[in-house]
């Protein structure tokens, strides 16, 4: 379940410290700058209320960041949304800097703290620090700038915490009612952990189907490698020696079949063993497999007393996010907002 406001959840996705920036905080790296604008253009207020303005060059810096962004992730915009982002874009810009504004001293430096973790936890994901700003600068921006994007993300998302949520006390009949309602939330389906032997049906160079010769050829030798198996062979060292998949050969042919996947013929195949115990040859819609159980794991459903505090958390955030468009609203009547674009 996700919130309808990026802000209220947990921070990581780059877009949402891109969309919901700020007014005059932009870096732009020569790879994603816009040419050139006159002077006049680049200043001009596109929209203003009490404490804060918005320039043309403000908007147009996170529009092209927005979009570097997402062509970065291989995910580019398409028309209908670029012509919808000016709009959009400069509404979470009004957001961001509303509440920016309306922030004090203390919540700003309450945000800090939440802010640094962030980014430290951002950086973990990359091998180096290096790493990091390289994958940054395909998105067209700096590390300066990011951390200013989360720093003000931290503060946008105490402000609303502070008004909309602290106060707020989810009652134990509503998380247990919610708990009920969604058990299939908290319940882990049956698993059964297995080493396989993979002999896929596809041309490794082409990535084609292999002819009718050449798949019962595959499955001939699928058949000798289970009569090893059978006779006591080291299903490990089989796996090394026989299976033709590398990424299979790397893990020990260890895989987790989860119940309710996809490939029901692997599926049923695999529940029907008990530790120890080796498949037939199975066919799959990606090739045959030979599979030794290793154990079964049993469906578990986690208790109400350590699914209560998440409950509670998602509860809360679905009482701020209802609350939300009318506390905007009226801080944007307050703040005296004008739009001056067409």
């Amino acid at each position: 379940m996700k919130s309808t406001f990026p802000w209220l959840s947990a921070f990581g996705c780059l877009v949402v410290f891109l969309t919901l920036s700020g007014h005059s905080h932009y870096e732009m790296t020569a790879a994603s700058a816009a040419p050139e604008l006159d002077d006049l253009f680049k200043d001009m207020i596109v929209a203003r209320g009490k404490g804060f303005s918005i320039t043309r060059s403000d908007l147009d810096k996170a529009i092209i960041t927005a979009k570097a962004t997402r062509a970065g992730q291989g995910n580019p915009m398409g028309p209908s949304e670029s012509a919808e982002l000016e709009g959009q874009m400069l509404n979470r810009m009004i957001t961001t800097a509303m509440l920016l504004n309306k922030a004090s001293a203390e919540q700003r430096k309450k945000a800090s703290p939440e802010a640094g973790r962030t980014l430290a936890e951002m950086q973990q994901q990359h091998p180096s620090l290096e790493s990091f700003e390289r994958q940054l600068m395909t998105s067209g921006m700096t590390l300066d700038y990011l951390k200013q994007q989360i720093l003000e993300q931290a503060i946008v998302k105490t402000v609303i915490d502070d008004a909309l949520r602290n106060d707020y006390l989810v009652p134990d009949a509503d998380a247990r009612e919610f708990y009920q309602q969604n058990l299939r939330f908290f319940t882990a389906p049956e698993q059964v952990r297995l080493r396989n032997i993979y002999f896929p049906l596809l041309n490794p160079a082409t990535r084609e189907p292999v002819s009718s010769e050449e798949r019962d050829k595959i499955l001939r030798e699928a058949e000798s490698v289970r009569q090893k198996a059978l006779a006591g062979d080291d299903f490990q060292a089989l796996v090394r020696d026989h299976s033709k998949d590398g990424i299979t050969k790397q893990r020990g042919g260890e895989v987790i079949l989860v119940r309710g996947g996809q490939d029901k013929a692997l599926e049923d195949a695999a529940f029907a063993l008990e530790p120890e115990e080796i498949s037939p040859v199975v066919f799959s819609v990606n090739g045959y497999h030979i599979l030794k159980c290793i154990e079964k794991i049993p469906s578990t459903t986690q208790p109400f007393s350590e699914a209560a505090q998440s409950i509670r958390n998602q509860l809360e955030t679905e009482h701020v996010e209802l609350l939300l468009p009318d506390f905007l609203q009226k801080l944007r009547d307050e703040s005296s907002v004008e739009i001056l674009l067409p």
